[in-house]
């Protein structure tokens, strides 16, 4: 095993595709050179979103996962709204990393990260869960061009099939 296999490595997905093959590619061209630990959101933990779902949630949960994994420090990877995640942990937690790294960071709407660290705050009402993956779809878009519309119900096969459906 090479010497810097003990190089611990955390991985966030974003809000659609699990955390294995969001990464899979990447890990499997990186073999042994880091120590990964895949941690997929706290909004798919469960059948629906947690009654108090925020971001604060998510940094909780990227949190107990560390804690769980024995990782005092480690460098942080996150695409999307995991990318949203990470800088929320990294605001919340800064001694933890060694690094951060963000790939296509979405613009999650409502607070980025807990109360104690208002000067994150996206400075807007926190939205309901059902309404966020609507609102974060708008913000992605250029003005003037109208979202999807999702099919509704859940998707029905795969990995997929327990994702939430959100409202747009």
């Amino acid at each position: 095993m090479p010497a810097t296999a003990s190089l611990p490595v955390v991985f966030v997905p974003g809000g659609v595709t699990p955390v294995e093959p969001s990464y899979r590619p990447l890990l499997d061209v990186l073999g042994e050179e880091i120590a990964p630990l895949l941690k997929d959101l706290e909004v798919y933990a469960g059948d629906a979103p947690p009654a108090d779902y925020s971001m604060a949630v998510e940094v909780a949960g990227l949190a107990r996962a560390a804690d769980a994994a024995g990782l005092d420090t480690f460098h942080l990877v996150g695409y999307s709204g995991g990318a949203a995640v990470c800088l929320a942990f990294a605001a919340r937690h800064p001694g933890r990393l060694r690094s951060l790294a963000m790939f296509e960071p979405a613009n999650v709407p409502g607070p980025r990260v807990p109360e104690d660290h208002p000067e994150f705050a996206a400075g807007e009402d926190a939205l309901a869960p059902e309404q966020m993956i609507g609102e974060f779809t708008r913000r992605q878009l250029r003005p003037g061009v109208e979202p999807p519309v999702p099919p509704p119900g859940r998707a029905p096969n795969g990995w997929r099939s327990g994702r939430p459906a959100f409202a747009p």
